[in-house]
């Protein structure tokens, strides 16, 4: 081999290494990206839906409102968890 096929073929090594190493930064990122936006949504949703601090006049109140609030929810969880 010469130096020209060696140089060539460590060329080539290196620029498929580097594309797919952006390949996977990008697909790493995207990842983390959703998992910090589900953990915000999570907080988000809990502070609308209530953490138990809600002082109703009747137990079955607050434990219908939980109930009918989950049930709106689970369908966005679900998509945002990917299910």
């Amino acid at each position: 081999m010469c130096c020209l096929q060696i140089w060539l073929c460590l060329f080539t090594f290196r620029f498929n290494t580097l594309k797919h190493l952006k390949s996977l930064t990008l697909k790493f990122l995207l990842s983390v990206d959703s998992v910090c936006v589900i953990q915000e949504l999570s907080t988000l949703l809990s502070k609308v839906k209530g953490t138990g601090q809600v002082s109703l006049n009747q137990p079955s109140q607050r434990t219908s409102i939980q109930q009918e609030s989950d049930m709106v929810l689970r369908p966005l969880m679900d998509l945002l968890d990917g299910r």
